[in-house]
């Protein structure tokens, strides 16, 4: 910078001063001008310049390009990173899964360490007792087993067996119940109405909150388990928000569920966070535009989609039919590709009930319809049935 203001300043010398290109009209002057040949140097003194200023662009190009060298480099050195990480993450859920296992096994065998401490217990203080010491023992478990040879050694192998089968059998279902849990992380950074939050909140059942607050911020961190098995899929999930209570926002959401592993799921992740969304919606926590853009934009989607299909004619049925189950009539709506929430909203304005009453829609025989990918999957005349909230 400090060479590029000497060059401006050496510029502006040049060509502002006019008195250095004035040839003198006096004699000794005019001798003095010729021998130190100063029109030769003024114009060496422009060419030096308009170089100097080349070579001060060429360096400051230089140092752009450094810049960007720079950048390069670092954010080479940052994937490295993010890939060790990731590697270490990996390695570290390997073994957390590890942990879990010997966890299920340390918690199944604390059952069978209580029931031999009973026993011993029992021993200690009726003193050293054994059922073979009774007639009827003797009749039915001596005589028939004990007495004869391998026939209780065949009988105590087979009991080990036994257990064993028992307490591995309890140990994977422990690890089936927990090992196939959805989590979905999602960062909102959306207003919300605080007053409509706790009216919202105050109809859950909450096992954890806490909080953390400084000048700027008052973060508070809320858990509660659903009750609503239908509205879930015959799922309790798990939900936790994070909102700061100074400035109204809602910043992060964090939703949970345990199932088995061994049964396919009912609700995939993606539907579980619509579902949730469209309940803050409904209970006035988030704005319908604010909702719809955590929604990953469904209205996007919808048009990307609805490029890809073709577009009905005449010819084609462009309605819908809906029924509730064990109804012989069907109640006709518009088929216009609608988002999940207008489709709900459509069907309720057909039944004159509201749309939070609307719990399930089915595409006949027993297809869910749980999101804007399913209603887009919706062929015109489709058949579909409903549950109502009574």
């Amino acid at each position: 910078i400090l060479l590029e203001e000497i060059l401006v300043y050496l510029k502006e010398s040049i060509e502002q001063d006019t008195s250095i290109r004035i040839v003198p009209k006096d004699e000794s002057g005019l001798r003095l001008y010729k021998i130190l040949n100063l029109k030769v140097m003024i114009d060496d003194l422009v060419v030096r310049v308009e170089d100097m200023r080349k070579i001060l662009v060429a360096a400051r190009e230089e140092i752009t390009g450094l810049r960007i060298m720079v950048d390069t480099v670092a954010e080479t050195q940052s994937l490295r990173l993010q890939e060790d990480i990731r590697g270490n993450s990996g390695d570290m859920l390997m073994q957390l899964k590890s942990n879990s296992t010997q966890g299920t096994s340390l918690y199944t065998m604390q059952f069978i360490f209580a029931g031999l401490l009973a026993f011993e217990l029992l021993d200690r203080i009726t003193g050293e007792w054994s059922v073979v010491h009774t007639e009827w023992a003797r009749a039915y478990i001596v005589d028939p087993f004990m007495n004869k040879p391998l026939v209780w050694f065949i009988l105590s192998i087979g009991v080990w067996v036994g257990v064993a089968y028992a307490v591995y059998y309890l140990t994977r279902e422990i690890d089936d119940k927990s090992a196939g849990a959805i989590s979905y992380r999602i960062k909102v950074n959306k207003p919300l109405n605080l007053p409509a939050l706790d009216e919202y909140l105050a109809l859950k059942s909450i096992i954890g909150e806490d909080g953390i607050a400084d000048s700027d911020n008052s973060l508070q961190r809320v858990r509660w388990t659903e009750e609503d098995i239908t509205r879930w899929e015959g799922y309790l999930p798990t939900m936790e928000m994070v909102y700061d209570v100074k400035h109204g926002f809602l910043l992060d959401v964090h939703l949970t569920i345990n199932r088995r592993a061994s049964v396919p799921a009912k609700l995939r992740p993606e539907t579980l966070k619509i579902r949730f969304f469209t309940e803050l919606q409904e209970a006035a926590v988030l704005s319908p535009e604010d909702a719809a853009t955590v929604i990953d934009n469904t209205r996007r989607i919808r048009a990307k989609a609805m490029d890809k299909q073709i577009v009905a004619t005449d010819d084609i049925a462009v309605t819908l039919k809906v029924k509730v189950p064990n109804e012989r009539y069907y109640r006709e709506i518009p088929y216009g590709r609608q988002t999940y929430l207008e489709l709900r909203e459509d069907i309720a304005m057909k039944f004159r009930v509201k749309p939070v009453q609307v719990l399930q829609i089915f595409k006949v025989p027993d297809t869910l319809i749980a999101d804007d990918e399913d209603v887009l999957r919706i062929n015109p005349d489709s058949i579909l049935e409903i549950l109502l909230k009574t």
